[in-house]
């Protein structure tokens, strides 16, 4: 299987869940080792904030949050590491 992240159509979609190709996608497209690098510290820091501030008295808010917090620590983090590769590169 490919790992590549590009934009299907919906019945693109449709078919790879009916083949059962799309579950667990992140974890067989990367080393074992690149996830726990690269995710281990933005998963741990989300749940740290996660628990110290989100207390919504409601476990679905909470592990929404907790969720999208992640995605924007991942996101910021690789925006970053990119920057700094440019920046990098570039001197």
């Amino acid at each position: 299987m490919l790992c590549t992240l590009r934009a299907q159509s919906v019945g693109d979609q449709r078919r790879r869940i009916e083949k059962g190709v799309s579950m667990y996608t992140l974890s067989r497209c990367l080393p074992l080792r690149r996830l726990w690098v690269e995710q281990s510290p933005t998963l741990t820091l989300a749940w740290v904030i996660a628990e110290v501030f989100y207390k919504f008295k409601n476990f679905s808010l909470e592990c929404a949050a907790f969720l999208l917090t992640w995605f924007v620590i991942d996101a910021a983090l690789q925006g970053a590491k990119r920057l700094w590769q440019l920046a990098s590169v570039q001197h």
